[in-house]
């Protein structure tokens, strides 16, 4: 790769600093991240939250049927979905809305 002489004998300052531009790339990544992880904290909270208000307004019919889907009381299955309330709410949700 041979070297462009007239782009070296341009001084530092008028053909840019890399190492600014480098710097406001990573911080607009960083925002666009931050931003991203929020929203899906948010989507997540109020998932949580629908998924406790469905997990409380379960029917003793539906209860049932899913202790016999799923081969095991209903005490079980209650302790279960309470536990997928925390952890993948949006899976308690399909669940229980259907």
């Amino acid at each position: 790769m041979a070297l462009d002489h007239g782009t070296l004998n341009i001084p530092l300052a008028k053909r840019g600093d890399i190492d600014s531009q480098l710097d406001q790339y990573k911080a607009a990544q960083d925002r666009a991240a931050r931003s991203l992880r929020r929203a899906n904290a948010d989507k997540n909270k109020s998932d949580k939250a629908t998924a406790v208000e469905l997990l409380a307004g379960i029917s003793d019919e539906r209860l049932a049927a899913l202790s016999v889907k799923c081969n095991s009381t209903p005490a079980q299955v209650i302790r279960h979905l309470r536990s997928q309330c925390h952890w993948q709410p949006s899976f308690v949700i399909r669940l229980l809305a259907a």
